[in-house]
């Protein structure tokens, strides 16, 4: 049976950041003084060696504060080194007055810019295999192997699978992943998702 059309565009969606509004009591400042306590450029280790950092919160978050807006992750998934750790969510967004008092943050969820990198540099690379193998195959096939035609076929086939299961096994991860860093933010600000559309944990 062949993929719709449609199935094929809500999966390659799954892969695109969506939009989230959040919404604190706190002023702006107050937000981004909150986030910066808890939030490093650098990993776990060169925090606690820093002696700046000492007396500080333990940080939660790993990623960039500042008057422009955010954009981070969570320190616990960004450690990761395998592969599933390129599937960790990131929040990015700006600080906007609210109308009345406190700060909305306002921005987008999803994948990194360098996760969307390396996920599509891996379709690339599976793709090239898929090609070289039925090309492979082919060409033995014609120099009279006819059991060959088995590799132009089932190899393909195969890498497909293999990008496919990974690919789902990490949007499983961002999935989860994104309640989790939205609660982490709601934690530090207070905060709650406010407007129609957007997502809300």
């Amino acid at each position: 049976m062949r993929p719709s059309p449609s199935r094929g565009r809500s999966w390659l969606a799954s892969f695109r950041s969506r939009p989230v509004t959040l919404f604190s009591p706190h002023s702006g400042s107050e937000c981004l003084r909150r986030l910066a306590l808890v939030t490093t450029t650098r990993g776990e280790t060169s925090w606690y060696l820093d002696p700046r950092t000492a007396g500080r919160p333990e940080p939660r978050l790993r990623g960039n504060v500042g008057p422009s807006g955010l954009f981070v992750t969570r320190l616990s998934v960004a450690r990761w080194k395998h592969a599933g750790g390129s599937f960790a969510a990131w929040l990015d967004a700006r600080l906007e007055p609210a109308a009345g008092e406190g700060t909305r943050l306002q921005g987008t969820i999803g994948l990194g810019p360098a996760a969307r990198t390396v996920i599509s540099l891996n379709a690339l690379v599976y793709a090239l295999m898929a090609v070289a193998a039925c090309s492979g195959g082919i060409a033995l096939v014609v120099q009279g192997h006819p059991g060959a035609v088995a590799l132009a076929v089932l190899a393909p086939i195969g890498l497909a699978a293999l990008f496919a299961g990974f690919s789902v096994a990490g949007l499983r991860s961002l999935e989860r992943d994104i309640p989790k860093l939205i609660g982490e933010i709601n934690g530090l600000l207070d905060s709650s998702a406010t407007s129609p559309g957007a997502c809300v944990y």
